[in-house]
């Protein structure tokens, strides 16, 4: 039943959007429909999460393909890649931690809604934004159900995929990661005895 509400939902997305009046970045800066950031706990009743691919300047691709370059070095530095191709689920939380925050940095929150700007039609989403290396320096991946929604505006145009995520629900969405498991305390080797000369 969900996944046939996504289904026409995202068959919609681009067959009936909501399209504001045409305006610049100025009056879209001062539109309080369209908040620059939102909070996860804010998302509306009618926001949906996708995985949207669009061609951007200089190629195709999405909010994900754009920072695979930089989240490979995140999944080396949080211990996301396993050294066997046979490995499905990491046994590391800290390797599940990381999975989830990379699988959730290529999602993004829309109710179809569109703004038309300059005399385009551009697609209101939101969507995780962070400094990725900043975040390398971190034991651990952010906890994004605390980290605000930047918005993202889309060329409608340039959309050539949308993928719905049903099981991404903003309860979901907002429930904490969970605490990193503790560290083990390290082992010191003993000294090493000191064997006694015999006195003749």
């Amino acid at each position: 039943m969900r996944c046939s509400k996504y289904l026409i939902a995202s068959s919609l997305l681009l067959a009936s959007l909501t399209v504001a009046p045409s305006q610049d970045l100025k009056s879209l800066a001062a539109n309080p429909d369209i908040p620059s950031r939102i909070k996860p706990t804010d998302l509306g009743e009618d926001m949906r999460a996708y995985k949207i691919t669009y061609e951007k300047q200089g190629g195709g691709g999405d909010i994900f393909s754009m920072l695979m370059n930089p989240m490979m070095m995140m999944m080396g530095a949080f211990g996301a890649m396993g050294n066997s191709e046979a490995e499905q689920k990491p046994a590391d939380p800290n390797e599940a931690a990381g999975m989830m925050f990379f699988d959730r940095m290529g999602i993004l929150w829309t109710n179809g809604s569109t703004v038309k700007l300059y005399d385009q039609e551009f697609l209101v989403a939101y969507g995780v934004q962070i400094n990725l290396m900043e975040a390398t320096k971190s034991k651990a991946p952010p906890d994004l159900s605390k980290v605000d929604l930047t918005l993202t505006l889309i060329n409608t145009k340039q959309i050539s995929a949308i993928t719905p995520r049903p099981e991404m629900t903003k309860a979901e969405w907002n429930k904490p990661l969970p605490p990193p498991p503790p560290v083990p305390p390290v082992k010191k080797d003993p000294p090493p005895t000191q064997k006694r000369s015999k006195v003749s």
